[in-house]
């Protein structure tokens, strides 16, 4: 009922803001004792909806794009690289997810992936995880800004999200997220 709450109070402050993500848009949490997440929905272009709905735990952050329109959306990529998270410290690169994680697949071949129509979170392919554990050793403690968005020329108005994490100890904590 909380998580309603906020994205309802999300989406009525959207809209009187006139949909213009031009500025920040902070994105509230509902938390809990191991998991935090939040949703935020904006009309994009006039036939394109989303929602970017976050998740994260003690061990990964999951970003989700959610169609929210009636016709399903096909994203075509050129290579696999088909979402990218990068994490600065003071405007330094320290990690990019899609360079830097050897996990990541880096393949030449064209990627299609498919947003289900009405809000369908299928969570194949329109979302990415990112587990602490990839993140490189040398990264210390200290507060870093991360930023996630998707490579899709589709989707190329999308607002970057944006936020704030702090790592202490190896365990990772999200300050703030915002749209930008």
């Amino acid at each position: 009922m909380k998580k309603f709450f906020w994205v309802l109070a999300l989406l009525l402050s959207l809209s009187f803001m006139g949909c213009s993500l031009k500025t920040n848009v902070q994105v509230d949490f509902e938390k809990s004792s191991s998991t935090s997440s939040g949703t935020v929905s904006n009309p994009v272009k006039r036939n394109l909806e989303y929602s970017l709905d976050i998740t994260y735990s003690k061990s990964m952050m999951k970003f989700l794009i959610i169609n929210n329109t009636s016709k399903d959306i096909e994203l075509i990529f050129p290579n696999t690289h088909t979402f990218d998270f990068i994490l600065t410290k003071d405007g330094n690169v320290v990690f990019d997810d899609y360079k830097d994680n050897p996990n990541s697949a880096k393949n030449n071949w064209e990627t299609h992936q498919l947003l289900k129509a009405n809000g369908d979170k299928n969570y194949v392919g329109q979302g990415y995880d990112i587990w602490y554990e990839s993140l490189p050793k040398k990264i210390s403690d200290g507060s870093y800004n991360f930023e996630f968005y998707s490579t899709s020329e589709k989707l190329k108005d999308v607002p970057y999200l944006k936020g704030q994490l702090e790592i202490k100890n190896g365990n990772v904590n999200v300050n703030s997220i915002r749209l930008n």
